[in-house]
């Protein structure tokens, strides 16, 4: 009998005819990302310092480079390019350079607001396969190096649940909420199920909302759809990014709003764990701002100095805490609109490309996603990988 592709439907890759057997999959294996990825968070929270720890994510960019190139040699085929993601990466650092050199602005918030989002999402740009066998471990080993990280600690609330307060809170809930709808999305609802409950185990907040909402919403439209899931969720896609990005704008006032209407007793200072107040110097800053820096932006990492030197603010802060504000501050309003057009062209990908997208922009609205690197490294590396089967049909 004719071998078939082993590539499932809902993750079959979109711009290539399918081919059978082995050949039908990516040259590189999620664990080349994998390992050295959970390598590297163990060496971050034990032996850098503070002042080294932007270095961290180079590691497995390395690692996963010198794989790459191994791979080429031994199996005698190039790794297959998220192309996409590799237009993606040129527009963010032409947006970055384009920024610097307008404003004069090249200090150190200026080269980490160019520099980490391009290495994190450097692993991403080489396509990967992994099977649902092979998930498992690194979940679970996912889920030790997260627990044993966040209890160093004795911030931990009496119900199980690890305090958003906690001075050594899990930065890795993102990256469960992310496998989690990308598991979803691949017909491993098992698996999915293991890593929603790690998120809602580690509390952060945006990542539970994100997952629950990204979750309910493709197993919807898989169940109606089926076999034609894909198209429908590129339209939600393309509706929810713009969609989104507004919303960015009025969190503050909604914030206020739930104080003053629903939430008795809090202001909106508390219930968005002091966001409301980054929002709205950010905003009230850039309405005073003139119309070139409107259009093309205040320079990359502006807004980290920004927020970092308001005296009206807590001090220690330095992230906007939402991305769509950041990139408006830095990159003005072009710059904003060319990224979000660049990001909706990710969802070319298959179904798991367009869950993980949905989860990253909703996620966005609350946290700025492209500074923390360890988030950004697993999810920008979901985007490039493909669930497959066990062993190419045909074998036995």
């Amino acid at each position: 009998m004719t071998a078939v592709t082993v590539i499932e439907p809902a993750m079959a890759l979109p711009e290539s005819a399918p081919v059978a057997g082995d050949a039908a999959r990516p040259v590189l294996n999620f664990w080349v990302f994998g390992a050295p990825y959970l390598v590297t968070i163990v060496f971050f929270f034990t032996r850098l310092t503070d002042d080294d720890r932007i270095f961290a994510p180079i590691f497995p960019v390395v690692i996963t480079a010198a794989a790459a190139a191994i791979a080429i040699l031994i199996k005698r085929r190039l790794p297959e390019i998220n192309r996409e993601l590799v237009m993606f990466m040129l527009a963010y650092a032409a947006l970055g350079v384009l920024s610097v050199l307008l404003n004069g602005n090249n200090d150190l918030y200026a080269l980490r607001k160019i520099g980490l989002p391009l290495v994190c999402m450097a692993p991403g740009v080489f396509r990967y396969y992994t099977t649902g066998r092979q998930m498992v471990p690194f979940l679970a080993a996912l889920f030790v190096v997260a627990l044993v990280y966040t209890t160093q600690t004795s911030q931990v609330e009496a119900g199980g649940l690890f305090t958003t307060d906690s001075p050594n809170e899990s930065i890795l809930s993102v990256a469960f909420g992310a496998v989690a709808v990308w598991l979803v999305a691949s017909s491993r609802l098992t698996l999915a199920a293991l890593a929603g409950i790690a998120c809602v185990f580690f509390f952060k907040r945006n990542a539970m909302g994100a997952g629950l909402v990204v979750a309910l919403l493709v197993l919807a439209v898989m169940w109606v759809r089926r076999d034609r899931a894909a198209p429908l969720l590129r339209r939600i896609l393309l509706v929810t990014v713009p969609m989104v990005a507004i919303f960015a704008f009025y969190l503050s006032d909604l914030f206020g709003f739930i104080a003053t209407n629903l939430v008795r007793g809090y202001d909106a200072e508390y219930l968005s764990v002091g966001r409301a107040a980054i929002y709205d110097l950010i905003i009230r800053d850039f309405d005073r701002s003139g119309l070139r820096e409107q259009l093309l932006g205040h320079g990359a990492g502006a807004v980290e100095n920004m927020v970092s030197s308001a005296r009206s603010l807590a001090p220690g802060l330095q992230l906007a805490h939402d991305e769509y504000l950041s990139w408006l501050y830095d990159f003005g309003i072009v710059g904003l609109v060319v990224l979000l057009v660049m990001l909706i062209r990710l969802g070319r990908s298959g179904n798991a490309a367009i869950a993980v997208l949905l989860f990253m922009v909703i996620a966005m609205t609350a946290e700025n996603f492209f500074l923390i690197s360890f988030n950004c490294l697993a999810v920008f590396a979901l985007l490039s990988t493909h669930m497959v089967s066990a062993r190419p049909a045909g074998d036995g």
